[in-house]
């Protein structure tokens, strides 16, 4: 089976930055892959907390320049929490290590996982086995990488999937 790919299209205060394509790992942590596909396709109606399961209308909310960004509480759209296509959270299913600019992540609190997640600028040695790595970005990066941040974003899947 082939690695199903999904796209985020960014936008930094109402315009438009660029598109990153994301090639997810299906073998590697499959749970945690359909997760991320399923919240960018729109295909899993509402959550328990009322708001649709998919990432339409979420930010990112956290930005560090040449690090990491964070994005994806699909909930209060602020970090604070978020919400996955199998309940509020999800067990993890391990962790492996950054490998450099483009790895994507599910953020993780606790030993569970939801809809938040993590998009790497650069290889980030302090996050070492903290977090499952399932994906890569295939493109551009660095149009994620702003001071400005929580611009808003739309995500959509080369499935037929959401726009935001």
């Amino acid at each position: 089976m082939a690695n199903p790919r999904v796209y985020l299209d960014i936008m930094i205060d109402g315009e438009e930055a660029g598109r990153m394509t994301m090639e997810l790992n299906v073998g590697l942590f499959p749970r945690t892959a359909e997760n991320f596909r399923a919240l960018c396709t729109d295909e899993k109606g509402t959550g328990k907390s009322g708001r649709p399961l998919w990432f339409k209308g979420s930010r990112f909310f956290l930005v560090k320049p040449g690090c990491w960004c964070c994005g994806g509480d699909i909930v209060e759209n602020d970090g604070s929490c978020g919400e996955s296509i199998y309940g509020e959270d999800f067990r993890s299913e391990g962790f492996n290590d950054f490998t450099g600019a483009g790895d994507l992540a599910m953020g993780y609190v606790d030993g569970v996982h939801s809809s938040q997640l993590f998009i790497t600028f650069a290889k980030i040695r302090s996050l070492k086995r903290r977090y499952a790595v399932f994906g890569e970005c295939r493109g551009r990066v660095g149009c994620a990488q702003t001071n400005r941040g929580g611009g808003g974003s739309r995500w959509s899947s080369e499935e037929g999937g959401s726009d935001f």
